[in-house]
């Protein structure tokens, strides 16, 4: 498919979506509703959404008026991502279009953690409501924690900083030109050992890589992983305790096959100046004292 033609079919995607919003927008005018209590929540599945609803506006007081297939809508309109031609950049041009391309992903599902960590800490020193149960037995399943084991599920739950977050993207992506990276949204080069996922072939080996339908969800599969995956346990022991990155690095060896592969996550933090995105967080409220 042409470039141009890849452009026609994604800008008539955007034209669908921003006319769907404004009909339903206009319908909730006329229902008398009032749109600044009007939330939108993207999410992959109706258990999903639940959770997302749960952490963003509350679980009392709430109804779901209209959902939206977005996902049938990509795959029935859109051809593939429209990129920059990184081959013509320098490297520091490259380097800058990478990190603008993962930075939004990465601080999406980073929030989305701090959100959730909040949350249960919350629910933690409460007499819990039936929804609360619910909500609690779904993260429980997700990070396979023992329920009613608080302390191990905000230890999965807890997000780390995202300087360490975007060095592994860096290392595992090779500043995005890996072809995982550009064909499947796969940042980190996440293996896929399951055949029902929806994956892709590596080249010259019998391995298959994870495909994923946004960055996003490249993000929130990486992250799960660091959250519940037996080779992390010890990192998450740390990561309950410290934001520091150099510290937390020393405990990612297992992440990657080459035996200097913490070292490299440090220097690729320190050689780019990555910490000034942990300073970014910081005046954020999406915060963990």
């Amino acid at each position: 498919m042409s470039k141009e033609n890849s452009y026609k079919i994604s800008l008539f995607v955007l034209v669908v979506i921003i006319i769907t919003q404004i009909f339903y927008i206009l319908n909730l005018k006329n229902e008398n509703i009032d749109l600044k209590k009007v939330v939108v929540i993207e999410a992959k599945s109706d258990e999903k959404l639940k959770t997302d609803i749960f952490e963003k506006v509350g679980k009392e007081n709430w109804k779901i008026e209209h959902k939206i297939d977005f996902n049938s809508l990509k795959k029935k309109y859109s051809g593939n991502i429209i990129e920059k031609d990184i081959s013509k950049m320098s490297v520091e041009e490259k380097k800058k279009h990478f990190l603008e391309t993962v930075l939004s992903p990465i601080r999406e599902s980073y929030d989305k953690l701090v959100i959730t960590y909040k949350n249960v800490s919350k629910l933690r020193s409460k007499e819990l409501t039936i929804e609360d149960e619910e909500y609690l037995t779904i993260l429980y399943d997700r990070y396979r924690v023992k329920k009613g084991d608080f302390d191990s599920l905000l230890k999965a739950i807890k997000p780390h900083p995202v300087s360490l977050i975007i060095s592994q993207a860096i290392l595992s992506s090779g500043w995005g030109e890996s072809r995982f990276f550009s064909e499947g949204n796969n940042i980190f080069s996440l293996i896929s050992i399951d055949d029902k996922d929806d994956r892709m072939k590596a080249k010259n080996a019998n391995v298959y890589m994870k495909k994923y339908d946004s960055l996003v969800e490249s993000v929130d599969d990486y992250m799960l992983l660091l959250g519940r995956g037996e080779n992390y346990t010890e990192f998450r022991e740390v990561r309950g305790n410290t934001k520091d990155p150099y510290e937390l690095s020393k405990y990612l060896s297992n992440f990657s096959e080459d035996s200097k592969y913490s070292k490299k996550i440090r220097d690729t933090i320190k050689y780019n100046r990555l910490s000034k995105f942990d300073k970014e967080e910081k005046k954020s409220k999406l915060i963990i004292n």
